[in-house]
């Protein structure tokens, strides 16, 4: 091989090499952004469960304070 196609050769390989550690780059922050994705995912769902345990619990504590008039004889 001469020396022009040598370096011709090279300067491919380097741009694959570029090109896969920048594609290796990119499915990383991928990754990292699904998992953070699923975290806001899982928090929300919590939260919501929270906010409908509490809204039941509030509801609980108005029935168990409600009191009838009281009725004269």
């Amino acid at each position: 091989m001469n020396n022009r196609a040598f370096k011709c050769n090279r300067q491919l390989e380097d741009k694959i090499e570029l090109s896969n550690l920048w594609l290796k780059q990119r499915q990383i922050e991928v990754h990292n952004q699904m998992q953070i994705s699923n975290q806001n995912f899982w928090f929300l769902i919590e939260k919501k469960r929270i906010d409908i345990d509490n809204t039941i619990f509030d509801h609980l504590i108005m029935i168990m304070n409600f009191k009838l008039p009281k009725q004269t004889p």
